[in-house]
Order: structure tokens, then C-alpha cells, then sequence
């Protein structure tokens, strides 16, 4: 089974978080655009060099993270890399660079999911689905569904970014935001428990919607033919 390899975005700017980026070269140089450079995915942050690191894949089939000799480094999984040094990604490696101001993960996946994963966006909610914040409700074409406070967060995460891979972590800020620690942490929340609220809301879904779990990582809610 063939595999296809992806950035999906955690952190930085121009793009949305639980983007997806396609690594389809066989030297994709991460940086800074300028009017000089024009990286193959480039950030907008003053302190992301304009080469600032590579994912380079080897004849065979290898991905591997190079930092360019960047001035505000490069991260892997939470390890500094020496400078102009070829280190083996593996799937769901976390890559940050500038001390985390950029963040995003590296993923590996057949091809035959890839039609499902598209970048996040700015989806609109079908008028046929009708979300309720104050009731926490969710109508859909006059039947009536009521959530509990983090369960209807959750759907409405979800179902605002329908057909679009929304992360783990997305989740936890949307639904514990209590659970912080600090201003620029990810609130403590087990997997077990992502899990079983996510148990709990599919049980409510009519089923014309549907929530997929995509590697672990994050889900996306499908909406089917309600006619």
C-alpha cells in the first residue's frame, strides 16, 4: 500500500490550524517568504528564517528533517537539532521551530485516505442543521437534540468545519479550556476521555452525520444525504 506523506499544521500563520499540507518533493524547504525567497511552505513570523529547515525524502522512501543552520532553531519532538544534520522522521513526529511559534506534526498515510483529509477552512453550517449555543441544541429539519455543555461545544466545533480534519488538541481548548496550566499550554485531557465524549455524540447524531476518528489525531464529521 502505497503511503503519502503531510505537514498538518498546528501553529503558524498564514495558515488554519489542522491544515494539511502535501510534502509531494523530494526537498521541501520550510522559511520565511521574502521578495528574495519563495519557500516551498512558507510562514509569516519575523523570526522564522528565510531557509529555515528542510523535509527531504531518500530514494528510500525515507522522510528525514534537516535544519537549515536556521537563527531560532528547529525542534523535534521536543529535541533541538544540530544544525545541517539529515534526523529520520517518523509518523506523528511533532516538528516546532522558533521555539514553538511554528508548530506542526508529520504524518503518514495510504493514499487511499487521502480524499478525506483536506485543509481546514472556514466550512459553513448547512441551513438543514440548526445549532442552539444557549439551549445546546442541535435541529435538524425540526427534530430537536440536546447536548450537555461539552458535548455541544464539541458538535459545534465539528459541524462549523464539517468535511475537515479538526485535531485532538482543537478540542481540548474548545471543550477544557479549565484544564490549563498556563496561558500557552494544552489543557490536561486524557484520550480516554476525547473518546468518550465523542462516544456520547454519536450516539445523539441523527445519521445523516457522521464523526470519523483519523489516525488518532483528530476527527472529521461527514454529512450525508439528509433527503
Amino acid at each position: 500500500m502505497k503511503a503519502a506523506a503531510f505537514m498538518i499544521i498546528e501553529q503558524g500563520t498564514p495558515y488554519e490550524n489542522g491544515a494539511f499540507i502535501p510534502l509531494s518533493s523530494r526537498k521541501t524547504i520550510i522559511g520565511r517568504k521574502s521578495k528574495e525567497n519563495s519557500p516551498d511552505i512558507p510562514f509569516q513570523n519575523i523570526h522564522i528564517s528565510r531557509e529555515h529547515a528542510a523535509i527531504i525524502q531518500h530514494q528510500s522512501g525515507e522522510f528525514f528533517i534537516e535544519d537549515l543552520g536556521s537563527k531560532h532553531g528547529t525542534w523535534l519532538n521536543r529535541r533541538p537539532l544540530t544544525a545541517n544534520q539529515q534526523i529520520p522522521l517518523r509518523n506523528s513526529d511533532n516538528i516546532s521551530l522558533a521555539g514553538g511559534l511554528i508548530k506542526f506534526s508529520f504524518t503518514l498515510t495510504s493514499l487511499e485516505l487521502t480524499a478525506d483529509l483536506v485543509p481546514m477552512g472556514h466550512a459553513a453550517t448547512p441551513k438543514e442543521f440548526q445549532l442552539n449555543p444557549i439551549r445546546q441544541e442541535l435541529t435538524v429539519n425540526g427534530a430537536i437534540r440536546v447536548f450537555s455543555e461539552k458535548e455541544f461545544k464539541c458538535l459545534e466545533v465539528l459541524l462549523n468545519n464539517h468535511s475537515q480534519f479538526i485535531y485532538n488538541d482543537d478540542i481540548k481548548e474548545t471543550v477544557w479550556p479549565e484544564r490549563k496550566h498556563s496561558e500557552d499550554s494544552t489543557p490536561d485531557v486524557t484520550p480516554e476521555e476525547i473518546n468518550a465524549l465523542i462516544y456520547r455524540i454519536r450516539k445523539k447524531l441523527p445519521e445523516c452525520l457522521s464523526i470519523e476518528n483519523i489516525r488518532s489525531r483528530g476527527y472529521i464529521l461527514s454529512i450525508q444525504d439528509i433527503t
